[in-house]
């Protein structure tokens, strides 16, 4: 039987048990959460029919290659520069990474044709494959192997934010909600996940989570369950900040830079075209103060 990292095996017994945790979690979801939980999904939609230039699912391929690691504020940024970049403008990244060019060089080339914009946060590949969606050099099937026994989460979440919420995204932020941990280094539920299985069983677990909750009275009754997803999501990095310095640290960092780079470039500021502003420090406080108080912490 398949054994995680944790010595997690995955049987009923513990996917009952992640079902359980995830309930237990739900009970906790302050209104102000469970609202801005059921509208992360449709306004990074919004975001993505912008960035695909009309073509949702174009727009959210791109949002999700450029995604892993990054701050969600700093991911919309990416979106923004790369569809007000033009393509032949990659051309020596591109030439360089084919060409395999040692390490340095290609940072060099990297820092020539990047620069201090946001694009310069994700791989090489990552952004190239980006634009390789945005011109149709790939196709979005192309850009993202899916399996049955392997993590999808660049897939799923491509597909969640282009209005398809019945595979959401199982990152490591939603693996340790699951387990009810805040206390796991980050990153290893991505590890994890690579374990043969483990992917869907925790993913299905969210799914029975969602349909209990519902039963329950929960949540609201036109609650997807990408919406849920996401609002674990939110809930957990809440959770995390709230007995980490350093976690809370790195929010607010983040914050603060896709701020900077909306100022010093109006094409990176959401709001300039109709689309959600970006979050502020003081719409953090909120929320963490809002996390606090329905966590009865």
């Amino acid at each position: 039987m398949a054994k995680l990292n944790h010595g997690f095996e995955l049987n009923q017994a513990n996917h009952n048990t992640l079902v359980r945790n995830l309930l237990k979690r739900t009970r906790e979801f302050s209104p102000q959460t469970i609202e801005e939980g059921s509208r992360w999904y449709p306004s990074a939609a919004a975001d993505a029919i912008h960035v695909g230039e009309g073509n949702k699912e174009v727009g959210a391929a791109i949002l999700s290659k450029v995604s892993p690691q990054q701050a969600w504020g700093l991911n919309r940024q990416m979106g923004l520069q790369l569809v007000n970049t033009p393509s032949s403008a990659l051309n020596p990244l591109r030439e360089a990474f084919h060409n395999k060019i040692p390490k340095d060089d290609l940072t060099k080339v990297r820092e020539d044709t990047l620069g201090g914009t946001p694009l310069k946060h994700p791989t090489t590949q990552a952004v190239l494959a980006a634009d390789n969606i945005r011109t149709g050099r790939n196709s979005i099937e192309q850009s993202f192997s899916f399996n049955k026994t392997g993590s999808n989460k660049t897939g799923d979440f491509a597909l969640t934010i282009a209005g398809h919420p019945n595979q959401p995204p199982i990152d490591t932020h939603a693996y340790d909600a699951a387990l009810d941990r805040y206390d796991i280094d980050y990153g290893k539920g991505s590890e994890h996940m690579k374990t043969g299985g483990a992917y869907s069983f925790v993913q299905s677990a969210y799914a029975k989570a969602h349909q209990q909750s519902l039963k329950q009275g929960l949540i609201p009754k036109d609650m997807s369950l990408g919406d849920y997803q996401a609002t674990h999501w939110l809930h957990h990095q809440l959770g995390k900040a709230s007995i980490s310095n350093r976690v809370e640290g790195t929010a607010r960092s983040n914050i603060r830079l896709s701020q900077r780079h909306a100022e010093n470039n109006p094409v990176l500021n959401p709001a300039t075209h109709g689309l959600e502003p970006l979050a502020t420090e003081q719409d953090y406080t909120t929320r963490l103060q809002h996390f606090n108080a329905g966590a009865g912490r």
